[in-house]
């Protein structure tokens, strides 16, 4: 599959099932971002004192600048400035520690005003030309929503009470990580 065989025309039936299956995992408040960078369902996470922590985004990305969406995948993006630093360290760590080696061991940091801050991606992408078929893609992003599942899982039954502050960026705004993973 190449990357024109993607184009944004076809991205709103491509991501349906995909979108179902995120809802289904991960309740239906969740987020879709369009640009010419990215196409994602997304979901992110907020402390009152802290503001942005982390987010969770699957879906099509531009990583090669004069491409078009050349990878499908998923990414955790983590702001580590801002209030909180040591806090959001620990977080990273924690991150490190507990996400699976193909996720783990490609992070990248970022910064810049398109997503606020600065911080890591730790992400898990396949370049789109190496699906063959749209069901293919598919299938990859529903892997990489259950390569995300067992982290959120972690940070609910971490000892240490890390993530009890931890709610969803997007309504209902008083739902906690907890309340919605187990």
């Amino acid at each position: 599959m190449s990357t024109m065989d993607i184009d944004k025309k076809k991205l709103r039936s491509l991501f349906t099932p995909v979108k179902h299956k995120f809802n289904e995992r991960f309740g239906a408040f969740t987020h879709k971002r369009i640009s010419d960078d990215w196409y994602y369902h997304s979901m992110a996470f907020v402390t009152d004192d802290f503001g942005y922590v982390f987010g969770f985004n699957i879906g099509l990305f531009r990583i090669i600048a004069d491409e078009n969406y050349d990878m499908a995948g998923m990414n955790i993006v983590l702001r580590t400035n801002g209030r909180g630093a040591k806090h959001r360290k620990t977080i990273e760590q924690f991150f490190r520690e507990n996400l699976p080696d193909q996720i783990a061991t490609h992070v990248y940091s970022y910064s810049g005003s398109d997503r606020g801050g600065a911080g890591v991606v730790f992400p898990m992408y396949r370049k789109i030309t190496k699906f063959t078929s749209q069901n293919q893609l598919v299938a990859y992003l529903d892997e990489c929503i259950e390569a995300f599942r067992p982290l959120l899982v972690k940070m609910v039954e971490d000892e240490s009470d890390l993530f009890n502050d931890f709610y969803r960026a997007q309504r209902p705004w008083d739902e906690y990580l907890k309340d919605f993973v187990l």
